[in-house]
C-alpha cells in the first residue's frame, strides 16, 4: 500500500492510497464519473505523479484527450 499524489497542470492535487491487487496491478478506492479525481483528470492536460518519500517513483503524463478514455471507462462499467 502506498500513498500517491496526483498533481494537475490546471492546479491542485489529489492524494489517494493505492494497493496491489491479486493480478499485480495498482488500484485505487472506487471513484465515479463525477468524483473530484475524475473531474480533475478530464479537465487537465498534464499530470505529475509523486510518491512521497520515494523520489525514484515519479512520472509525468500527458492527459491531452484523456477525458475520452475516462468517459469510455465509466460507460463500460455501467454495461
Amino acid at each position: 500500500r502506498i500513498e500517491v499524489e496526483f498533481i494537475f497542470d490546471r492546479g491542485g492535487s489529489i492524494t489517494r492510497n493505492l494497493r496491489w491487487d491479486e493480478d499485480g496491478r495498482y488500484w485505487t478506492t472506487r471513484f465515479g464519473p463525477n468524483s473530484k479525481l475524475a473531474k480533475a483528470l478530464k479537465a487537465s492536460f498534464d499530470l505529475r505523479v509523486r510518491v512521497p518519500g520515494t523520489p525514484a517513483a515519479r512520472a509525468d503524463y500527458s492527459l491531452d484527450g484523456s477525458w475520452r478514455s475516462i468517459a469510455r471507462m465509466f460507460e463500460i462499467c455501467r454495461m
